[in-house]
């Protein structure tokens, strides 16, 4: 703690009067910094006996002959505060030192302030000595004036020095200094000088005033005018805090180190000699790894404090030249370029305009992502918090509690999930080993001859695994090293891998410094952030662990279709979230054509994947029938593991005793195995009805942890199995963990009345959101619901990238690829309106434009950039495309709403079916439109829709004619396919193209691996590239050349400078600015570290509209 007073002492030239002081003061333990003014001292030597040693003295001598009268300062300082004389006034009215306050450089300002008014008195002081700009800021003593008359004074109307005051206040308004009175009483600051008049009336005012920089006044403890009458003023005491070390932040790898020839020589060597000493004995695989890391990190810590210093190098260089020099500008488009890619690295905004360079977007988007990190936190007594500190510990105090295994039963719980599966029909579900009779291993029916899902990692696994991980720019664990580092140095590290994977099975748990995580607080959608449950947890893990457990997740994910229930809907290949709200409407909308009573429970399980239990997750894998060995291997994983709150100062580690980690590659797999007897158990239990169509009930669908059940019936049947529902899954909380959150969890019915005696706790609704889309009593409610989501996310997304300082072609291109492609999954659910796409395009011309008008018609912005065009995505053609993509899971598909559309097709098209041998897919169109609610609404122009995208993929047959095959085999053999489902899941076969397969009337269509329930329907079925992904990559050319490149190919073909320039920025900026200063401001600009008006940073007679923005 550090304190400082102030005290007006009315002469201490007798010694009388100086022990009293020095006494009085020497009671409130001498401060840190002491300024006595008024003193009347003219020699020091007389009070030297009363003088502290641990302070240095700094005198301001009294003089008796000068323009005005001096009274003279004294001021002492502890010496651990290093301070340094920098001024002392002759004529005894001021000092000013320079010492080490609150740990930061600081210029104290010791004054005793004229008695009468003179011009510039306070500001010359300030300007004959002027403070270092990193400086903090302290203006001490008795300034003789009053600030406020009606504030700082009691008694008289009048003020004291009125010039002063004013000559103060300005220096005081352009340092941005803090009254430190007012800081702590507010608008009753406490008077510091009493007198009498004549008549014997009281006057007080306040004189002495401590002012202060904001950094010091922030650290203010308390302020105080202490109780003295040895002189007719009281001493100003105030009381700082000493400031907090700054909280250490996470290292990570600045990935573009890895470019660095010398730091990969020196990390290559380094590897070379600690895998030798590895062989011979002298240290174990894991301190191998771990020295690896370390020195890795080291290497690179070191290459980036290089980095940075030849970076400000360069900036001084540049700020420094004043012609125009080749090399400087080199430098700089060089510098713009790096700060730039950085901004984007930390962002994964790698899809706006990446062919420009030097975007002041990524900086600018990177401030406001900053945004959304926890700043302050509401605390248990309702106080809002923003002290980094206290924010920290609640937060770690919160997910160990989390994370500790308090809530589960030690229950066996086998039982629970195999003894049902027992008596389940055979032919529909046929049973693996059952819990009695498990030997120890899977059958080889079922897990395959050539499998060995047990054994040891091998080397081979390990290489394949790094090279072939796709995702980039992904944040680090605790060792900071992304897969990047692992993929540079791939051939040298996996042996040292392989080793220390074999290790950690052998002695059955992982080491910490694999094992443990970062959780990263990520905000949730619509929540305000303060309260700790507003957050995600997303735990970021070491690219050591990672590698471990995504290729323990390749072999497990190989047995999941066997395994796991076709109504779960998530982290399975082939299966999509758009079944889940498709079906659910689609069952409500037939409860409700039929009249029938029907209720829809959306379950929500409150922290699912952080509370599961690990107990819970083991024994489903030795009920699924796995080995002993492979449980083993997924058990060393889960054991040992602990994390530590990714914040400033996050050192502490707690233990993870439940929950499958959010952020590990594993842990989606673990989750669906686990509660996959769930589900089975809500979809086979006979008290619960469902909702049937034909031959096919819906009772249970699942997306990851969202639950929804479908039930209807008569009132006492929804009852019943409502009831039997709520049991099953109170029962699944003992043995799992998992609780029901029944103020998330809703129910859509329309016997409302009736089940809220089974279950008042629930929220009964008309309508409600289902991953993402929104589900309702009725279809067209539901419609409408959609269609203002989507506005109302485009309007937000419109006005972010509206105040971001782009140019108007980056802006088009952030809506093809940010703000459009958002809303393809909502989008998938509406049927075709062409009034809802003249409000996108309302906003999307609103983004581009602003309040002006286009002067760039429609179909010139929705060409592509190959025609001339500038490839805005058409937003008519893109809809009916995410449309059209329903047909090609139409056959494929034995969810809910697929078969009944299957029975009403067979329905309505009777014996007019059988005069025609084959339909088109037009035709079919037609037919289901009359068939569900869903298709009703779909334009009948799709086939100008078709005809576009087919050239687009390499198609030239033309719909509704002969196809190049008559039956599916010859379109196997051609294919070397064994199936048609196997060629629809071949990720390397089916991407760039759509064929177009024509069926016969009375063969069995498609009987080469799909099963098909019902009489064969024929039609040209689409299969291909039908998917959201690459409809867009149809339609959009991602990999088209740059702006750069396009204004080069139109100069060679026009001849013609300036017909395309606005395209490129970078062009512009170079025949702009020539002189370095102002090729600095573009600099500046371009980084968002300056903003200038639009007539300062783009004169409108060199730049076009485009770049104006």
């Amino acid at each position: 703690m550090t304190s400082i007073i102030t005290y007006n002492v009315n002469s201490i030239a007798s010694g009388i009067r100086a022990r009293k002081v020095f006494g009085y003061l020497k009671s409130y333990n001498l401060p840190d910094v002491l300024i006595l003014v008024d003193t009347r001292v003219e020699d020091i030597s007389s009070l030297s006996h009363l003088l502290p040693p641990s302070h240095n003295v700094f005198i301001s001598h009294a003089t008796k002959y000068f323009t005005h009268p001096s009274r003279g300062v004294i001021v002492l300082i502890k010496k651990s505060l290093e301070p340094v004389l920098v001024a002392s006034d002759p004529d005894g009215n001021f000092i000013v030192v320079n010492l080490l306050f609150l740990n930061k450089r600081t210029t104290l300002y010791a004054i005793y302030g004229i008695n009468f008014n003179a011009k510039d008195w306070f500001s010359n002081i300030f300007k004959v000595h002027p403070p270092p700009q990193e400086n903090e800021r302290l203006i001490v003593g008795d300034l003789n004036i009053t600030r406020d008359p009606s504030r700082d004074a009691q008694g008289y109307k009048g003020s004291n020095n009125k010039i002063n005051a004013t000559d103060l206040e300005d220096v005081i308004k352009s340092w941005n200094l803090s009254d430190l009175g007012l800081t702590i009483h507010g608008i009753a600051p406490k008077m510091t000088f009493h007198t009498k008049t004549k008549a014997k009336r009281n006057i007080f005012s306040r004189l002495d005033y401590i002012f202060s920089s904001y950094r010091v006044s922030n650290l203010l403890q308390d302020f105080k005018v202490l109780p003295c009458y040895i002189s007719d003023h009281h001493p100003v005491y105030a009381y700082f805090r000493l400031p907090s070390k700054p909280l250490r932040s996470e290292w990570k790898l600045n990935v573009t180190h890895l470019e660095s020839q010398e730091c990969c020589k020196d990390i290559l060597l380094m590897i070379k000699k600690i895998e030798e000493s590895m062989k011979k004995g002298l240290i174990s695989s894991w301190d191998a790894l771990r020295k690896i890391e370390t020195y890795a990190k080291y290497i690179f810590i070191k290459e980036g404090k290089k980095e940075a210093e030849e970076r400000s190098i360069i900036k001084c260089k540049i700020n420094n030249y004043k012609d125009s020099c080749l090399e400087t500008n080199k430098e700089l488009e060089n510098l713009l370029e790096y700060e730039n890619r950085g901004a984007m690295v930390r962002l994964k905004r790698n899809l706006i305009n990446l062919n420009v360079k030097g975007k002041s977007s990524f900086k600018h988007l990177e401030r406001s992502d900053s945004r959304k990190k926890l700043t302050q936190l509401k605390l248990p007594s309702g106080e809002i918090t923003n002290d980094q500190r206290v924010i920290l510990k609640e937060a770690r105090s919160f997910y160990s509690k989390l994370y500790n295994c308090n809530s589960c039963s030690e229950k066996y719980v086998c039982e629970f999930c195999y003894s049902w599966r027992l008596t389940k029909d055979v032919k529909k579900w046929k049973p693996l080993l059952t819990y009695e009779n498990n030997n120890g291993s899977l059958s080889e029916e079922f897990m395959g001859k050539e499998i060995q899902y047990d054994s040891p990692i091998t080397q081979n696994e390990i290489y394949t695994f790094i090279k072939g991980y796709k995702k980039k720019f992904k944040t680090p664990g605790p060792s900071g090293l992304p897969f990047e580092f692992y993929q540079c140095f791939a051939d040298s590290l996996t042996p040292i891998l392989e080793r220390v994977y074999s290790d950690v099975f052998k002695r059955g748990f992982v080491p910490d410094f694999i094992s443990s995580g970062l959780v990263a607080l990520v905000l949730k959608k619509r929540k305000k952030g303060e309260d700790m449950k507003d957050y995600r947890p997303i735990s970021l893990l070491n690219t050591s662990l990672k590698i471990l457990t995504g290729i323990m997740n390749q072999r497990i994910k190989r047995f999941l279709p066997k395994i796991i229930s076709p109504n779960q809907k998530g982290f399975m290949h082939g299966r999509h979230i758009e079944d889940c709200p498709r079906s659910i409407q689609d069952a409500i909308d037939h409860c409700m054509a039929h009249r029938v009573n029907y209720a829809t429970l959306m379950v929500d399980f409150e922290k699912a994947f952080d509370t599961l239990s690990h107990k819970f997750i083991l024994e489903q894998l030795y009920g699924y029938g796995f080995s002993d060995n492979f449980v083993k291997m997924i058990s060393s994983i889960l054991r040992n593991a602990s994390s530590r709150i990714q914040l400033p100062g996050g050192q502490e580690t707690f233990h993870l005793h439940r929950g499958a980690r959010q952020g590990d590659l594993l842990s989606p797999t673990l989750f669906i195995i686990a509660v996959n007897g769930l589900l089975e158990r809500l979809s086979s239990d006979g008290e619960i009805q469902g909702i049937t169509t034909g031959s096919t009930t819906l009772k249970s669908s699942m997306f990851a942890d969202d639950l929804t059940l479908c039930m209807s019936g008569s009132v006492s049947k929804l009852k019943s199995s409502l009831k039997k529902a709520l049991d099953i899954i109170e029962d699944f909380k003992y043995r799992s963990g998992l609780i029901i959150n029944t103020k998330k969890s809703q129910i859509i019915t329309n016997c409302e009345d009736s089940l809220r005696e089974i279950s008042n706790d629930l929220a009964y609704v008309n309508s409600t959101d289902l991953l993402g889309v929104s589900v309702s009593t009725s279809a067209n409610e539901s419609d409408k619901i959609n269609k203002n989501k989507i506005l109302e996310s485009l309007r937000k997304k419109v006005l972010f990238y509206r105040n971001t300082p782009l140019s108007r072609y980056e802006k088009l291109t952030a809506w093809n690829r940010n703000i459009f492609p958002e809303i393809f999954h909502i989008l998938k659910h509406i049927p075709f309106s062409g009034n809802f796409c003249e409000e996108i395009y309302k906003l999307r011309d609103s983004l581009i434009w602003g309040s002006s008008r286009p002067y760039i018609s429609r179909k010139r912005l929705n060409s592509s950039v190959c025609s001339w065009g500038l490839g805005s995505l058409s937003i008519e053609l893109m809809w009916k495309s995410l449309n059209l993509s329903w047909l090609r899971r139409f056959l494929l598909s034995n969810d809910f709403w697929a078969e009944r559309i299957k029975n009403k097709f067979h329905d309505v098209i009777g014996r007019h079916f059988c005069d025609r041998i084959f339909m088109g897919p037009s035709e079919l169109l037609k037919t289901l439109k009359r068939c569900g609610s869903h298709w009703k609404k779909m334009s009948r122009s799709w086939e100008s829709v078709m005809d576009k995208i087919l050239p687009l993929l390499g198609v030239n047959e033309p719909l509704n004619k002969n196809s190049r095959f008559d039956s599916a085999s010859e379109f196997l053999e051609e294919c070397q396919a064994t199936s048609i489902g196997q060629f629809i899941q071949d990720e390397k076969v089916l991407k760039n193209y759509i064929l177009f397969l024509r069926v016969k009337r009375y063969c069995k269509p498609l009987s080469f691996g799909i099963n098909i329930v019902g009489p064969p329907i024929p039609f040209y079925i689409a299969i291909g590239a039908l998917t959201n992904q690459a409809i867009r990559r149809s339609l959009i050319d991602t990999r088209s050349p740059g702006p750069s490149a396009i204004v080069k190919r139109r100069r060679e073909n026009l001849g013609c400078e300036k017909e395309m320039s606005f395209l490129d920025p970078i062009i512009i900026m170079r025949n702009t600015y020539t002189d370095s200063r102002q090729k600095w401001l573009r600099y500046r600009l371009a980084t968002s570290s300056l903003f200038l008006s639009k007539s300062r940073a783009n004169p409108e007679d060199q730049v076009c509209h485009w770049c104006k923005e």
